[in-house]
C-alpha cells in the first residue's frame, strides 16, 4: 500500500508483476481489480489501474465506503483466458 487503507480517503497501491523472482510484463494481458464486501455483498467504486513501468502497475482511486471485511481481487486476463487470479483480504477501521 502506497497510503493509508480506510474509510476517510482515496488509497493507493502498488502491484508488481514477478515470475521466478524477477519482474515480469506479459504481452497481450489486462489486469483488472475491483473491490468487494462479501458480509455486505457489495463492492466499491471502480479501481483505476496504470501502468507506471513495465511490469509494474499503481491502482488508484481506491475507495473503502465503510469499514470492515474488505477483498481486494486482481485478475490477470490474456484476450479470453483467465491467467492469474488472486484476492488479499484486509480489515478496514474508519
Amino acid at each position: 500500500w502506497l497510503t493509508n487503507t480506510n474509510t476517510n480517503e482515496e488509497a493507493k497501491a502498488l502491484i508488481i508483476l514477478t515470475k521466478n523472482g524477477s519482474i515480469t510484463d506479459p504481452d497481450n494481458f489486462n489486469l483488472n481489480a475491483f473491490l468487494w464486501m462479501k458480509s455486505m455483498g457489495h463492492g466499491s467504486s471502480p479501481i483505476v489501474v496504470k501502468k507506471i513501468a513495465p511490469g509494474i502497475y499503481q491502482l488508484e482511486e481506491i475507495y473503502f465506503s465503510m469499514s470492515g471485511d474488505w477483498q481486494l481481487h486482481l485478475t490477470l486476463n490474456s484476450s479470453s483466458t483467465k491467467i492469474e487470479d488472486l484476492e488479499y483480504s484486509m480489515y478496514i477501521n474508519e
